[in-house]
């Protein structure tokens, strides 16, 4: 049975210091203009390859920044949800849990996933499916915005989770460590709306509808099948992440399907 939460204000504090983040921020003039996402502060960051540290477990609706120290990961250490239906969702999704990971309320459910979290609050384990894939990349866009991650150092381990291996990847963390500051962002971020406009059994093109203040704006994620779990296709070099960010009038298109 699908329930309803409300986020908690926005974090009104103010920062100079350059920091990680994936956030939709809307500036209400006429349009809304989007944020800059995952940009972190100057720092070498550990290897590509050196796995990624894990936490202690937070609850699913708690906001706090997860404290970093090795920990086993919760759950099973196999994906083995069964598939599923394989039909392109073009309704909204019910029977879906809702609960709040950095902020962002997000989707579980015990047939589509996540089946695992991560101490450090990461959910993953999806059923191989193209409502799994919407499933996971609602999670997915939340763990990517760890609050107070200064450093980077707990968003390059995220991404090293949920993101396609590989020379893009490496390429995307270059870039990232080299990205402008864009300032701080203003105003909680919810996810609205969907809309897959391409699956296969191992790949997943859909929009992200995500409304900040009184604004919408659509962001395009791929996603494909690896490792028995859905992730986030690594952009080509010089793109950002979920790239292009459209700013939207209204819902028109887009499957409704919030939980704040």
């Amino acid at each position: 049975m699908s329930s309803r939460i409300t986020p908690p204000s926005a974090d009104n504090d103010s920062t100079s210091r350059r920091r990680w983040t994936l956030v939709l921020a809307a500036l209400v003039l006429v349009v809304v203009v989007v944020g800059a996402i995952l940009v972190l502060v100057n720092r070498d960051d550990q290897p590509e390859a050196t796995p990624p540290p894990t936490a202690q477990p937070t609850g699913s609706t708690s906001a706090s920044q997860p404290t970093e120290q090795p920990s086993a990961t919760a759950g099973p250490q196999k994906c083995d949800l069964p598939a599923g239906r394989q039909t392109i969702p073009a309704t909204p999704i019910h029977g879906a849990t809702w609960d709040l990971v950095n902020r962002v309320a997000v989707p579980g459910a015990n047939n589509l996933g996540p089946q695992r979290t991560d101490p450090d609050g990461v959910r993953r384990c999806f059923a191989h499916s193209p409502t799994g894939a919407v499933y996971a990349m609602y999670n997915y866009f939340a763990a990517m915005s760890p609050p107070g991650d200064d450093s980077g150092e707990i968003t390059f381990g995220v991404l090293r989770r949920i993101m396609t291996a590989g020379p893009n990847r490496a390429r995307y963390f270059d870039y990232l460590r080299n990205a402008p500051d864009p300032g701080s962002s203003e105003g909680g971020v919810q996810l609205v709306g969907f809309k897959v406009l391409d699956a296969t059994a191992d790949r997943a093109t859909m929009l992200i509808a995500g409304q900040a203040g009184a604004g919408y704006v659509s962001t395009t994620w791929t996603l494909v099948w690896q490792d028995d779990d859905w992730k986030v296709l690594a952009p080509q070099p010089g793109e950002m992440a979920g790239a292009p960010y459209s700013p939207i009038a209204d819902l028109t298109g887009f499957v409704p399907w919030r939980g704040a």
